[in-house]
């Protein structure tokens, strides 16, 4: 993940269930697409990636 999206995921405060809809437009994607790319390139969905972000912060 680039800094500037980690930067604002933390900074932003968001709650799990609105951040990855958050990410999919940062990236300037469908949430469709972007769920599909992100799963494939991490074999974990956005949801799960985003609790395990903010449970180590």
């Amino acid at each position: 993940m680039k800094p500037s999206v980690a930067f604002k995921l933390k900074a932003s405060s968001l709650n799990s269930s609105k951040a990855k809809y958050q990410l999919a437009d940062l990236m300037h994607m469908s949430r469709t697409s972007f769920y599909r790319k992100f799963k494939s390139i991490t074999d974990i969905s956005p949801k799960d990636y985003i609790f395990n972000f903010i449970q180590k912060s």
